[in-house]
């Protein structure tokens, strides 16, 4: 990982939460008491990177270019505020043991993210990597690697 690198270190989140996310469906799947906790461990990191994005990536990037479409960001909250209203949904289900809508949501949830992080590394982590100065991507890097639990 470029350790200069936005992108690379919230896209390598990604890719962690992806995994957590796979064994949330796999608990739904087979009607797995353990869903409970894979959900939380999955809501909890998703809402940490949710949280830093919109507390600490996005000011950063539009401090950095006063221009920057607005748009890109208001989509992207727009999709965290849908993303965390599918949590919920999904929590009430798995803490019912009601496994159809809890699958539904499961599913619903995936097709936000996949839509989500697309729109995320080929947008907003890669324009700030092209328009954060080097000096302040290093410093917010290092945040997030300093602030990130394993």
């Amino acid at each position: 990982m470029d350790l200069n690198s936005l992108d690379d270190a919230l896209t390598e989140d990604h890719v962690q939460l992806d995994g957590l996310f796979r064994q949330v469906r796999t608990a739904v799947t087979h009607q797995d008491p353990a869903a409970e906790s894979a959900r939380s461990e999955f809501e909890r990191r998703l809402a940490r990177h949710m949280t830093w994005e919109e507390e600490i990536l996005f000011p950063s990037l539009r401090a950095a270019q006063a221009d920057y479409p607005e748009k890109k960001i208001e989509s992207l909250v727009i999709d965290h505020a849908r993303i965390r209203e599918k949590l919920e949904e999904l929590t009430e289900a798995i803490r019912s043991r009601d496994w159809t809508p809890a699958a539904q949501a499961v599913d619903d949830l995936w097709v936000l993210l996949e839509g989500h992080n697309r729109d995320e590394e080929k947008g907003v982590y890669t324009d700030a990597d092209h328009r954060i100065p080097e000096g302040e991507r290093r410093r917010l890097v290092n945040l997030w690697i300093t602030s990130t639990p394993r």
